[in-house]
């Protein structure tokens, strides 16, 4: 792929986010439970795994998941601090 496309499309992948937060801000106020604003947090994580080497499509949950299921002790540890959050979490991914 050239450069300019990578420039390209670094520059509309900076301009959605930015368009993106700017939306969800108020989405999240007044309308918390809307299926856009899911979809939006669960994109979020999505990018945030990817960032951090896990594979395209998959939630940080799911990673954490397969992780522990492999034996691993980061995602055990993930999945622990998931749990807190909302009962059997990592159990209730879609794999």
């Amino acid at each position: 792929m050239s450069r300019l496309l990578l420039v390209a499309l670094f520059i509309v992948g900076i301009v959605a986010m930015i368009l993106s937060i700017l939306w969800i801000v108020p989405a999240i106020i007044f309308a918390p439970s809307g299926s856009r604003v899911w979809k939006m947090l669960v994109t979020y994580d999505m990018l945030g795994n990817v960032t951090t080497g896990g594979d395209i499509g998959e939630t940080i949950s799911m990673r954490a998941y397969k992780a522990s299921l492999a034996g691993s002790y980061t995602g055990c540890l993930m999945c622990k601090f998931l749990d807190k959050l909302q009962a059997k979490h990592c159990e209730s991914v879609k794999v």
